[in-house]
């Protein structure tokens, strides 16, 4: 029994994962338009999920802790589904659970490329945004902070389209 609560979390979260490649492709199209409320509002649907993974990982703790202690044995360390599947007798019962660990997997891997598509959008958005500032209102020359007892400000003017003083 404790075998099937373990696949039917591992599912679950088969299932989490799923839900955040969809909100990865709204969020990939949402930086695509630039619209920043959407992307929000999908951020804050993804930490609903994360907490919701939090729970599951849970169960899935709880259901190896309680096949652990169906065998007799105590667990003393996290075990992975490879290392616990060594332990399940029953021949379907190790088929389902290794195929439910590799649907996960590949769920947790086909989404981790999706962020990382998102991720490298992000950073080419921010990067032009500081190359506009930088056309607007030139780099900075002169450094933000100095040691209070070196030479003071020169009065140098950044260059730049606009006096950002006016």
């Amino acid at each position: 029994m404790s075998v099937q609560r373990l696949i039917a979390a591992l599912e679950k979260l088969k299932d989490i994962h799923e839900e955040l490649i969809e909100l990865a492709d709204r969020k990939r199209e949402a930086l695509v338009r630039n619209v920043v409320e959407e992307v929000s509002m999908i951020a804050g649907k993804e930490n609903k999920l994360v907490r919701a993974i939090e729970e599951q990982l849970q169960e899935q703790t709880d259901a190896t802790n309680g096949f652990f202690r169906a065998k007799g044995f105590q667990p003393t360390r996290a075990v992975t589904v490879t290392e616990l599947s060594r332990m399940v007798t029953d021949p379907k019962e190790k088929e389902a659970l290794l195929a439910a660990r590799d649907r996960l997997s590949d769920t947790v891997a086909f989404l981790k490329k999706k962020n990382d598509l998102n991720q490298q959008l992000i950073e080419q958005s921010l990067a032009f945004i500081n190359y506009s500032i930088d056309l607007v209102i030139g780099p900075d020359e002169e450094p933000m902070y100095r040691n209070p007892n070196q030479q003071q400000y020169s009065g140098a003017k950044r260059p730049g389209y606009f006096d950002s003083k006016a």
